[in-house]
C-alpha cells in the first residue's frame, strides 16, 4: 500500500468515511460529455445558485417536476411559479431513515405519505397532481406539447436521463423551458459518475436546444435552464 493511499484510509477513518472500493476512472470516462457547439451557449447567464434562476422563469403555466424527492425544491416552485397547475412525477418508493438531509421527518415515514401530507391543500384545491411510476411513462401519458416548464432532477444515470429528455422532447411546449438539476459528471458525496451532463449536451446538440442559465452549486451539481432555439 503507497503511503499517501494510507494516509487517505487513515483520514477517512477518522472522519468516519466510507471509501467506495473499486477503480470508477474508466466508468467516469464513459460519462464525459461532447462539446457543445458553439451557438448553444451564446446567450447563456450564469447565476449563482438554482434558486436565483426560479425569479427569471415565467409564471402560471402546466410545469412538472419529475424526481420530487420530499418536496423542499416543490415548495419553492409552486410558491414562485405559481403554476396554473403542478405534477409532482416520482417513483415514491423511498422512506426516510435516519439522515442528516431528513432530521425534521420522522425515521421509517413514507416518501408517498409524505408528500401527500406536506401537499394536501394544493391537491384538494385540485392545482397539484401526485403521479407515481417512472417517469418516462409517466410522461407518456401527457398530451404533446403539454408543458411550459418541466424540472428534471430523477435518475441520474445517463440511460435514464437520455430516455426522459427523448420523452420531454414531444412534452414540452415549443417555447417551453427545461431545467435539469445535477448537471455534471460525478457525484463527490456518494463518489459515483453522473451521466446528466453527458445526455443533456447530446439532447442539445442534437435538437439545437441552447443553454441561457447556469446555476452554480457548492459541490459542482449545477443547474442548467434549455430551450429551443428560435428559428430566424
Amino acid at each position: 500500500m503507497s503511503f499517501l493511499k494510507k494516509i487517505i484510509l487513515t483520514l477517512a477513518r477518522k472522519c468516519n468515511l466510507t471509501l467506495l472500493k473499486g477503480d470508477h476512472s474508466q466508468e467516469s470516462q464513459k460519462m464525459a460529455a461532447p462539446e457543445l457547439k458553439s451557438g448553444l451557449v451564446k446567450n447563456c447567464r450564469v447565476l449563482p445558485s438554482r434558486n436565483a434562476i426560479l425569479p427569471l422563469l415565467p409564471k402560471g403555466g402546466m410545469i412538472a417536476e419529475v424526481g420530487v424527492g420530499w418536496g423542499g425544491f416543490s415548495e419553492e416552485l409552486i410558491k414562485i411559479l405559481q403554476p396554473e397547475k403542478f405534477f409532482a412525477i416520482d417513483l415514491f418508493n423511498s422512506k426516510s431513515e435516519n439522515s442528516p438531509f431528513l432530521k425534521h421527518i420522522p425515521a421509517g415515514t413514507a416518501q408517498l405519505d409524505y408528500y401527500n401530507k406536506k401537499f394536501a391543500l394544493q391537491i384538494s384545491e385540485g392545482k397539484l397532481e401526485v403521479r407515481k411510476g417512472y417517469s418516462w411513462d409517466i410522461l407518456k401519458e401527457f398530451p404533446d406539447h403539454f408543458f411550459d416548464y418541466i424540472y428534471l432532477d430523477a435518475d441520474h444515470s445517463y440511460d435514464a436521463v437520455k430516455k426522459d429528455l427523448e420523452r420531454i422532447l414531444s412534452k414540452i411546449k415549443p417555447s417551453g423551458l427545461i431545467q435539469l438539476n445535477d448537471y455534471t459528471v460525478y457525484d463527490p458525496v456518494n463518489m459515483q459518475p453522473y451521466g446528466v451532463k453527458k445526455a443533456a449536451n447530446e439532447f442539445m446538440n442534437d435538437n439545437n436546444y441552447e443553454m441561457i442559465w447556469y446555476g452554480l452549486d457548492r459541490l459542482g451539481f449545477d443547474d442548467i435552464v434549455i430551450r429551443k432555439v428560435e428559428q430566424d
